[in-house]
């Protein structure tokens, strides 16, 4: 039986918008324009002449998201993916579960389905015979992790734990959710096309191996579903994730006011995903 869901008011907002000056650091370089610092002119010259001092990037135990997205390079996948090849059929996602999971790891695991379930059409089903589906690894060395989108058989969603030494904790309902959704086939808000209209990235803070997390989308590969940048969302980075020094933002909001990414589901998160499976509206 089809699932009914809730449409949600999208509210227009009203922005105030905070000026943006910086100086490209170890070049002494101007930027000419807030557009130069954010497209690359700025960056590329930092990379190029100071490579040393942007190696490494220390992570607080919350940064669990950098990097988590595994590359595709034969797809953009920003936001939300435009093929329908990557999206789980009548929203269903077949999954296996590791029996490396303790008890506690799986009503986690089946907690974060839910709250994903409660609100929109998706699945989450226990595999039987689909050809397709997602394995849910305790992996031991490989953080928090997933494909973008439903790849064609057997894909690993990896979910390492605090006991692993050198393993992150990925057990918290937000940074499931945030796997599982990277699955179904979402990307980090902040890399939207439009993103400079609402965000600035600070280069000064993040190293150079770690700048592709930051990269925008174009337009020809992905989606917004029409639904507004959301500061608050699931799949947007925290305000300083990724940074050099983490006092310091790499994400700075030209929203006055206002802190970046989301410990759960956002209302926008929920339209996305009922536009991206094409939810039954209420009658």
């Amino acid at each position: 039986m089809a699932k009914i869901i809730f449409s949600v008011a999208l509210i227009p907002i009203v922005l105030v918008y905070i000026a943006d000056s910086r100086t490209c650091k170890n070049v002494g370089d101007k930027c000419k324009s807030n557009e130069d610092c954010t497209t690359g002119n700025c960056q590329e010259r930092r990379c190029e002449y100071s490579p040393d001092t942007r190696t490494n990037v220390l992570k607080a135990s919350q940064h669990l998201r950098l990097g988590d997205m595994k590359r595709q390079p034969d797809v953009n996948t920003r936001s939300g993916i435009l093929p329908e090849s990557y999206r789980w059929p009548y929203g269903t996602m077949p999954y296996e579960l590791d029996p490396a999971f303790s008890s506690s790891e799986l009503d986690l695991i089946f907690k974060s389905f839910r709250a994903i379930e409660k609100r929109t059409c998706v699945d989450f089903v226990e595999r039987r015979k689909e050809k397709d589906w997602v394995y849910y690894e305790r992996s031991k060395d490989k953080g928090c992790a997933s494909d973008v989108g439903k790849q064609g058989g057997r894909q690993i969603l990896n979910l390492s734990g605090a006991d692993v030494e050198g393993g992150s904790d990925c057990f918290h309902e937000s940074i499931i959710v945030h796997e599982t959704l990277h699955a179904l086939g979402f990307h980090h808000e902040q890399n939207r096309h439009d993103r400079d209209e609402y965000v600035s990235i600070n280069w000064d803070n993040i190293a150079c191996p770690e700048q592709f997390n930051f990269y925008k989308d174009n337009l020809t590969s992905a989606t917004t579903f029409g639904v507004p940048y959301d500061y608050v969302s699931i799949m947007h980075y925290e305000g300083n994730e990724g940074g050099i020094d983490p006092k310091l933002p790499t994400i700075i909001p030209k929203l006055a006011g206002i802190k970046v990414g989301g410990n759960r589901l956002s209302e926008l998160d929920i339209v996305r995903i009922n536009r991206m499976y094409k939810c039954i509206p209420p009658q």
